[in-house]
C-alpha cells in the first residue's frame, strides 16, 4: 500500500472509531489529507473491508453507511 492511500486509510479508520459517519467523516479525511479525492477515499474504504486485521464491526458499519462522495 502506497503510502498516500495509507494516510487515507488511518485517517478514515480514525475517524469513524472516533463516532463520525457522513459528511463529518468525509470532511475529517479532507482534513488530515488535504489533497484526498473521492477515488482516494473510496478505495480505502474498499481496503478497510478487505482488512483482515479490523474486526470492529461498528468501524465498519459507519463506513459503510456513509457517503463518501459529497457533491
Amino acid at each position: 500500500m502506497s503510502e498516500k492511500r495509507k494516510h487515507v486509510y488511518e485517517a478514515l479508520l480514525e475517524g469513524a472509531t472516533q463516532g463520525l459517519s457522513g459528511k463529518a467523516l468525509y470532511e475529517f479525511v479532507l482534513e488530515r489529507c488535504p489533497k484526498a479525492t473521492s477515488k482516494k477515499i473510496v478505495r480505502a474504504s474498499l481496503l478497510a473491508f478487505a482488512d483482515p486485521d479490523l474486526k470492529d464491526r461498528n468501524v465498519l458499519h459507519t463506513i459503510y453507511a456513509s457517503p463518501l462522495r459529497i457533491d
